[in-house]
C-alpha cells in the first residue's frame, strides 16, 4: 500500500488559523450517523461539507480548502488540482476505539487523490485493507490514491477528533 504521511503539513500560523474556525462556537457542523450499523445505537458524528462533484457548498471553503491545496502544490510539485469533494469530520469519543468500516472515497476511478489532514492529536487515525494504520496527530496529512479502501478508528481519549478530508485531481 503507497501512501504518503507528511507531519507539519501547514505553517504554524495557517494551521492554528484554520483550526480556530473549525473549533469556534460559530463553525457549521451537520449531524450525521457514524455508519448504517452504528445508527441504531445512537452514535453520530459531525460533519461539514465544502465541495461535492466539484462545486463549492461551503462559503468557508476558500479559507479552508485553498491553503490546503496551496501547501499540497508546492510539495506535491503539481501545476494544478482540481477539489472534487471536501469535508471535515468531526468524531465524537467512544467507549472503545471502533473501526467504521472499509471504504472508497472514489469508487469508480483511479485518478483521485485523498488528502486527509488530522486537526488533533489522540488514539484514533485511519486504518488501510492491509491492516496499516496512521495515527491522528495534529497538523499530519495523510495523501493516497481515493481508489484505496481504509477506514477511519475513533478515538477514546479526546471530546473531538477532527480531520479534514479532501479528494482531488492533478490537472497538467
Amino acid at each position: 500500500m503507497k501512501y504518503e504521511v507528511i507531519d507539519n503539513f501547514l505553517q504554524t500560523d495557517t494551521y492554528n488559523y484554520i483550526k480556530d474556525i473549525i473549533i469556534s462556537s460559530a463553525f457549521n457542523w451537520q449531524v450525521r450517523p457514524l455508519n448504517d450499523s452504528l445508527k441504531a445505537k445512537g452514535k453520530f458524528q459531525l460533519a461539514h461539507f465544502t465541495h461535492e462533484h466539484g462545486k463549492v457548498l461551503s462559503i468557508i471553503s476558500d479559507v479552508i480548502t485553498k491553503p490546503l491545496m496551496v501547501q499540497l502544490k508546492q510539495i506535491k510539485r503539481y501545476n494544478k488540482v482540481g477539489v472534487t469533494r471536501g469535508r471535515i469530520n468531526g468524531f465524537i469519543p467512544t467507549s472503545e476505539n471502533i473501526a467504521l468500516g472499509l471504504h472508497k472515497d472514489i469508487e469508480d476511478s483511479e485518478e483521485f487523490y485523498t488528502l486527509l489532514l488530522y486537526l488533533t492529536t489522540d488514539n484514533g487515525g485511519t486504518r488501510f485493507e492491509t491492516g496499516e494504520k496512521v495515527n491522528s496527530v495534529e497538523n499530519r496529512a495523510l495523501i493516497f490514491n481515493a481508489h484505496y479502501q481504509h477506514e477511519t478508528i475513533t478515538q477514546t481519549d479526546d471530546h473531538l477528533r477532527i480531520n479534514i478530508n479532501i479528494n482531488y485531481n492533478v490537472i497538467d
